[in-house]
């Protein structure tokens, strides 16, 4: 009977083990309960503690906790996924790329959205920083539309490139953002040609 429990014991350990290796991705939000304070400064892990479980409570909802500059929104969570609105100019995503690959990216608007990504392992080690060009931005198909978007590339004093996760956290959208004078309404028809998705493969967003 002893050697029988013991053997149990023994295969029941075993599979916890195997089920930690192969599946010991942490849920986004325990990422962001690990995330070093560093990051967000004024948000204590008590607070982002507190955001999620008003999420949780009310997914549906966009939760809200009061922190030393202002307050700071949480509107959506998933599994994979967190994105923070910091405040009116600045937002932060976390996207769990995979079991050790965390995609954090941030977003400030001074009036134009620009993002930085970086990618950090799950200790919150940083790896590197991911750096977007225009010259990944591929060009529309039709002759007419192609010749307006280069226009608009030529002429432009800068161009900005800002990022958001979309509804698959191994997979963004970069967004090539002209000064205001250049969305007329002629440019307002091709608007969706300045921008592309990425997709995370074998440790690259490409």
């Amino acid at each position: 009977m002893r050697k029988s429990l013991f053997i149990i014991m023994i295969t029941l350990l075993s599979s916890v083990n195997c089920l930690a290796e192969e599946g010991s991705s942490l849920a986004v939000s325990e990422l962001f309960y690990n995330m070093p304070d560093s990051i967000l400064p004024y948000m204590p892990q008590n607070l982002r503690k507190d955001l999620v479980s008003l999420k949780n409570m009310e997914p549906d909802s966009t939760a809200t906790v009061e922190t030393s500059i202002g307050n700071v929104k949480m509107t959506r969570l998933t599994n994979d996924i967190l994105t923070l609105q910091l405040s009116d100019n600045s937002s932060l995503e976390i996207g769990r790329l995979d079991n050790d690959n965390i995609l954090l990216i941030n977003t400030y608007c001074a009036p134009l959205p620009e993002s930085k990504c970086c990618i950090y392992n799950n200790e919150w080690s940083k790896k590197r920083t991911v750096n977007f060009s225009i010259e990944d931005l591929p060009m529309p198909p039709g002759e007419e539309d192609k010749e307006k978007v280069s226009k608009i590339i030529s002429e432009a004093d800068f161009i900005l490139i800002s990022a958001t996760i979309t509804d698959n956290p191994r997979e963004i959208t970069l967004q090539y953002n002209v000064p205001f004078s250049y969305k007329d309404d002629n440019n307002e028809a091709i608007k969706h040609f300045l921008q592309r998705n990425v997709k995370w493969n074998e440790g690259t967003l490409k």
